[in-house]
């Protein structure tokens, strides 16, 4: 439209270039076409003075060869006499043999000239160095919410997405004594059956479940647009501050329907989220999580040719197996337990060599999904299992040896060797990353050879053996040994992407800085970028306090690998995982409530009990043959593994951590006595370091930008 009104502008009419310019995504646009246009008028000039100077030439000659030629009195000779006089003298001047030199540098000079003219600096819209804006220019990125105070920064969110309202009117009422563990389910699933719950039990209140799972559905969708919003921004327009009073924010406004995409708190603050139907569209494609038959799908090139871009997607699963998690979901939920996950595989996918333990995959989970988890009621745990850099100077690894860790499947042998123990035996879904190392870092599927294939297939199965009462998804890892324990062991496997399909591209790394900082340097797929986009500063903000106890400590920034995987991959894969797992609880819920509504309350058991779909995962297991899924058993012949291993649950005690129940799993706990009746002293002090506290600052979110928490953590009234 040609009416607008600009915010930098008092004027309300007309078309205002300041705030077009100043638009994130109209800015790139002017900075990208604009110069552009001037490049083709600079080269449609070249091409005029050109032909000018040819047109000018050739007129000339003709002239000068009709004047010669025709007879005086043909008629087109007459015609050449009416011709101006002027024209005819500046053409033989211009062009005759003395002055044709001159006459084409002039066309020269006058060509650069207009090139000059039309040649904008452009320093006055390109950051400076760092990537910032002068202090006296309005920001690009500029956040429609950094006028609002934090209650109105607050109303204005709560009422456009939603907030936590839920509580238990008849907490007072419940059963004091604990009626979901095993001991009371009597069976070591805490599977209940529908008659044993209390009748004071929340699971068979009408009133509260439905009110519970209304609550948690739309904390969930909050969850995965708050997701979304880190990468591509919350896309609110139109904020407005009313100028009459209103203290408290109304119920009426508050956003907890499905799809509102406006918000109003009487007398406060209005705003509205920009094409929410776009925004929904193009969440849904970059999370998409495939669902495939491994039935036909039986290669991983055919799984390539159907869906090519689940690796920078969601990823792939099946229809059995996403059933399969929200069984787990559904478990956790309605025996109130707890839900973990292991993250392993080799040191760049953890996360190390250059980041902070919470800017790793694991981390990032755990920050993001503990609360949400526990407004379901269910305790969440995140555990990240993997070994250090092997390679780096003074430990006793060959290049040789580096070399083939970096092939893939190696790194999480050692912890294979006493699983149960070291990742734990209540574990209910593993991410597997030890795919191997690879230049491109969109994460396409990397092949590692038969003997890492081996290694996974060992893995797998120490991970679904390793329990009693749980057992795992497998995201991740071998095709081929994924689709065998899947057809032929009824396991839930998938694969995971990275989410990179819905990420912003940089496109130029002077205007990254356009984007949302998620989002800046992540996704670069001109080939003349990707090493700009690599650049140390850009990948890792992980700085360290050194000289504890001292005045004044020193600020330095940890030693990063050639080879890490940054902050904001780790970040990309992270938010991959959990809307993933978000999904499936979505889904799981839905399912409730369908259910329940016809059935009645408690949901029925044959949705959510786990001991008998766990039981027949597990004997399918240990009865696998070499015919059906070989690959473990080729570890005999390999490194003389004995197939036996490839059945049973190994366990192991080690000082190395991190492990699963450090106390119970160290080398101290299985220490006999001597004959004097000393004991190796134990300690709970797990953190010995000592050192002046500080407060963590990499993690802030920057002024401006989407903080996920921030709406995963509205309530009706604001926290201070």
């Amino acid at each position: 439209p040609l009416s607008a009104t600009s915010r930098h502008s008092k004027s309300t009419t007309g078309f205002s270039f300041h705030r077009f310019y100043n638009s994130r995504d109209n800015f790139e646009w002017a900075h990208d076409i604009l110069p552009r246009l001037r490049s083709l008028a600079s080269v449609v000039l070249a091409h005029a003075a050109l032909v000018f100077g040819a047109a000018l030439a050739l007129l000339s000659q003709t002239l000068q060869t009709l004047r010669r030629r025709l007879p005086s009195s043909t008629s087109f000779s007459t015609s050449l006499a009416r011709l101006p006089s002027s024209l005819l003298s500046a053409c033989d001047t211009l062009w005759n043999p003395q002055n044709r030199a001159k006459s084409a540098i002039a066309l020269l000079s006058l060509l650069l000239l207009c090139s000059l003219l039309l040649t904008v600096d452009d320093s006055r819209v390109r950051p400076p160095e760092g990537h910032t804006l002068p202090a006296s220019h309005p920001p690009l990125n500029s956040d429609p919410l950094s006028g609002l105070s934090p209650s109105q920064r607050h109303s204005l969110l709560a009422g456009l997405y939603g907030y936590w309202g839920f509580y238990d009117g008849a907490a007072d009422e419940r059963p004091a004594e604990p009626y979901t563990s095993p001991a009371a389910a009597g069976n070591e699933f805490s599977d209940v059956g529908e008659e044993d719950f209390p009748d004071e039990a929340w699971q068979v209140d009408a009133v509260y479940v439905n009110h519970f799972l209304d609550a948690g559905e739309k904390l969930v969708r909050r969850g995965q647009e708050a997701m979304f919003g880190v990468f591509v921004g919350l896309g609110i327009e139109n904020v407005t501050v009313s100028n009459h009073g209103g203290e408290e924010m109304e119920e009426s406004a508050g956003g907890e329907e499905e799809g509102q995409v406006s918000g109003q708190v009487s007398g406060q603050v209005s705003g509205q989220i920009r094409d929410p139907n776009q925004r929904l569209h193009d969440r849904l494609q970059m999370f998409h999580l495939a669902e495939i038959d491994l039935a036909t799908v039986t290669t991983s090139e055919y799984l390539a040719l159907k869906e090519p871009h689940w690796h920078t997607k969601g990823g792939w699963t099946t229809q059995r197996s996403f059933d399969g998690l929200e069984r787990r979901l559904l478990h956790a939920m309605m025996t109130n337990g707890n839900f973990t996950i292991v993250i392993t595989g080799n040191w760049r996918n953890m996360g190390y060599g250059g980041n902070h333990v919470w800017q790793a995959m694991a981390g990032k989970m755990e920050v993001l999904l503990t609360e949400l988890f526990q407004r379901l009621g269910v305790t969440l745990a995140v555990r990240a299992v993997g070994l250090p850099p092997l390679e780096k100077e003074g430990l006793s690894v060959t290049p040789l040896e580096a070399a083939g860790l970096n092939v893939g499947g190696r790194e999480t042998l050692v912890h294979a060797m006493g699983w149960s123990s070291i990742l734990g035996g209540d574990v209910d879904m593993v991410i597997w990353e030890d795919d191997g190392v690879d230049d491109d870092e969109t994460n396409k599927e990397r092949k590692g050879d038969e003997f890492s294939a081996q290694l996974f297939d060992f893995f797998a199965r120490q991970a679904l053996l390793a329990g009693t009462s749980h057992l795992p998804f497998l995201w991740g890892g071998n095709f081929h040994v994924l689709r065998n324990l899947h057809q032929y062991a009824d396991v839930d496997v998938g694969q995971l992407g990275n989410g990179l399909f819905g990420v912003p591209e940089t496109t130029k790394e002077e205007l990254a800085y356009t984007l949302p900082w998620a989002s800046q340097y992540l996704k670069c797929e001109k080939d003349k970028l990707k090493t700009a986009c690599r650049k140390e500063e850009y990948q890792f903000q992980s700085r360290c306090w050194t000289g504890e106890g001292s005045a004044t400590p020193q600020l330095d920034r940890i030693p990063i690998l050639p080879t890490a995987v940054g902050w904001r991959m780790q970040q990309a894969k992270a938010y991959t995982a959990a809307y993933n797992l978000l999904a499936a609880l979505l889904d799981a819920m839905d399912t409730w409530s369908e259910r329940t509504i016809y059935e009645g309350q408690p949901l029925t058991d044959e949705y959510w009990h786990i001991g008998e779909y766990i039981t027949n995962i597990r004997e399918k297991v240990k009865a696998l043959t070499e015919e059906d899924a070989p690959h473990c058993f080729q570890l005999e012949k390999s490194i003389k593994l004995p197939n036996r291993l490839c059945r049973n649950a190994l366990k192991g005690r080690t000082e190395y951590t991190p492990r699963a129940n450090p106390m119970e799993t160290s080398i101290r706990s299985i220490v006999v006595p001597s004959e004097t009746g000393a004991t190796v002293a134990e300690t709970n002090e797990m953190n010995p370091l000592e050192g002046m506290a500080v407060d963590e600052f990499v993690d802030n979110v920057p002024a401006g930008e989407v903080d996920p928490l921030e709406l995963l953590h509205l309530e009706k009234n604001l926290r201070l």
